[in-house]
């Protein structure tokens, strides 16, 4: 049987104007139906495919791609595509036979020829390790971007009603990763959009955001409006954002995305498609304060049929930007370095693996010279979903008779388990020797790794933390063997309980008072990032009084003794709504201090205390 072309528009109008929309999602469920009707129709095969494709659902695609090609091999771009989507779905014997039943049929072809000398993307021996971030969702989660020592990202995971028609999943909005409360929340912004928001880049002092968002866009000679991404700009002043204005440069009628900000603030690089595909572009911050115009990159940089996106900064001079049109067109984004020398950019080199592997790769941060960071990929889904992945580099060791060694290394190893169970997603924070300190997030398995360069012994002090677990706090003392120092620990956290009391130690009140003492305010410090690190607790804070004084009166004192302390967390960014206070005066001693008995004043203190007991979790 022979597949039936037919391209009129009539075939399938609406599955048409979504495709010409790009809103992918719409126009499968409108092709679908019309195949229904039309079985062996390879025009709607061919744009079911090319819609998956686009959503990077490369499992789908192949299907479909597939059916297409089964009795028409020369069916254009659908070969490459589904030579891609094989590749990209691990199915290396499978594309094999595919490029040589296609070399067999048609053996002086250069493009067949071509796919048969494609690399393959296998896992090597690197220097890195990559693993996929506690903070990643169900839906789509990608283009980290550092805001001081947090990570703000992109995610599909609201639950707002509203569907984006190109992917079918919600709109994406911006989200912060809070890297020592461990906690993720949508970024408060005092404004918002109809659309998508997302690829979003700092200004390295913190106080200007560029991102892009969805803006409807009508032609004169069209009558359906087209919503593009644009660029926008947004300043932070006495605590708030400001209103978001249009970039000043932004192509009309196209789209305008992934903007990426150097670390001087002078050269801002983004991607458009003003020309078709996306090329990236950058404006260069003059003395007068105002930008120039887009300059496009050189051509062996921007490609005339791929795809060049997500550019980000390592550094004021090293650019990264991903590309599906470099080296092998067409096969999956992967990321590129090209360096400023002062006088041009140099031509593209790839990334090597694990950075660059099955499926799409782009936006990799690193603030520290790439010793470690993050990127996104969609190497493990098959819904094309993207995720966040974490990476940091192995250091070598050196070796007493190599005289290019390096100094000795400290390598810590661990476990952190929650109720005996690994607990994936803890932080880990490790230091020794002031200004050392690092911080790791323990994997599926509850493991973590780290390693410093170190001149000797070193005593280490770690906090490992998670919501919904009681923090770990302690020292150790790290004794060197040979040139490298091992130290492996382990951790159970305990769950938070409810009705569960803990005393906060050293919050003690003059006699008669119910000031906060400066002792007093460093542990309410401790006591407010608890509670930042476990957002959904909440809590009685409970004063307790000695036995000296009038019942009545010390049952008030207490009350004003829990007020003050909750106005202090209150006034520190802690919810009202998460915090009960309450006086039990003299009613509950810990020892043995009642009415009539003689005690001394360090006893008396002691039961001029403040309590915590966890409500909700």
């Amino acid at each position: 049987m022979s597949l039936s072309l037919t391209t009129s528009y009539a075939q399938c109008p609406k599955g048409d104007q979504a495709y010409s929309l790009l809103q992918y999602d719409e126009a499968i469920k409108a092709y679908t139906k019309c195949l229904n009707k039309n079985a062996d129709n390879a025009y709607l095969l061919d744009r079911i495919g090319d819609c998956y494709y686009s959503l990077g659902n490369t499992v789908m695609a192949a299907m479909y791609y597939k059916r297409l090609i089964a009795d028409s091999p020369d069916f254009g771009s659908g070969i490459t595509k589904y030579g891609d989507a094989l590749l990209r779905n691990g199915q290396h014997e499978d594309y094999d036979r595919f490029v040589d039943s296609l070399i067999a049929a048609h053996p002086s072809n250069k493009q067949y020829a071509r796919m048969k000398t494609l690399p393959m993307v296998t896992q090597t021996e690197s220097q890195y390790e990559v693993h996929l971030a506690p903070f990643n969702s169900q839906s789509a989660d990608f283009s980290p971007a550092f805001y001081g020592n947090a990570l703000v990202f992109s995610s599909s995971r609201s639950n707002d009603k509203k569907r984006d028609k190109l992917t079918g999943d919600n709109f994406t909005d911006l989200y912060f990763f809070d890297t020592i409360s461990q906690s993720v929340e949508q970024m408060k912004l005092p404004f918002s959009t109809k659309y998508n928001m997302g690829a979003a880049a700092f200004s390295k002092d913190g106080k200007t955001m560029y991102f892009s968002a969805n803006q409807p866009e009508k032609s004169l000679n069209q009558t359906i409006n087209k919503v593009f991404l644009k660029i926008y700009e947004s300043t932070f002043s006495k605590g708030t954002w400001s209103e978001p204005k249009l970039f000043i440069y932004n192509f009309e009628l196209a789209n305008n995305t992934h903007p990426a900000i150097s670390h001087k603030g002078n050269l801002l690089v983004f991607s458009s498609d003003i020309n078709s595909s996306m090329d990236l572009y950058h404006c260069i911050k003059e003395k007068s304060g105002y930008w120039s115009k887009p300059v496009k990159f050189p051509d062996y940089i921007n490609t005339k049929t791929g795809h060049e996106v997500f550019p980000t900064f390592l550094n004021d001079s090293t650019l990264i930007f991903s590309s599906n049109g470099i080296g092998h067109p067409g096969y999956g984004l992967d990321m590129y370095k090209t360096v400023w020398n002062g006088k041009k950019w140099s031509f593209p080199e790839r990334l090597s693996e694990p950075f660059n592997g099955q499926g799409d790769d782009f936006g990799l941060i690193s603030a520290d010279d790439m010793l470690s960071g993050w990127f996104t990929s969609n190497r493990e889904s098959s819904t094309g979903h993207e995720s966040i992945y974490g990476f940091y580099k192995r250091l070598p060791i050196a070796g007493k008779d190599d005289k290019k060694s390096i100094a000795p290394l400290l390598i810590i190893t661990g476990t952190v388990n929650g109720g005996g169970k690994p607990l994936p997603g803890a932080l880990v924070s490790v230091s020794y020797s002031p200004g050392n300190f690092m911080k790791m997030i323990s994997d599926s398995l509850g493991t973590f790794n780290a390693q410093w360069q170190h001149d000797g012994e070193a005593e280490v002090e770690f906090e490992v933390m998670k919501p919904g677990y009681h923090s770990e706090h302690g020292k150790a003392l790290l004794k060197r063997t040979a040139d490298t120092m091992f130290f492996t620990f382990a951790f159970d956290l305990k769950p938070i309980q409810e009705d569960e009391e803990i005393t906060i130690k050293n919050i003690y009140y003059n006699y008669n008072k119910w000031d906060i003492l400066p002792d007093a305010a460093s542990e309410l410090d401790k006591l407010i990032i608890y509670l930042a690190s476990h957002p959904s607790v909440s809590i009685e804070l409970s004063s307790h009084t000695d036995a000296r004084g009038d019942d009545r009166y010390n049952q008030i004192l207490s009350q004003k003794r829990a007020e003050s302390a909750r106005k202090y967390l209150l006034d520190n960014g802690i919810e009202a709504s998460r915090i009960h206070a309450i006086g039990y005066g003299e009613s509950k001693p810990v020892n043995h201090c009642t009415n009539t008995v003689k005690c001394s004043e360090a006893a008396h203190a002691e039961n001029r205390r403040t309590e915590i007991k966890i409500l909700g979790l």
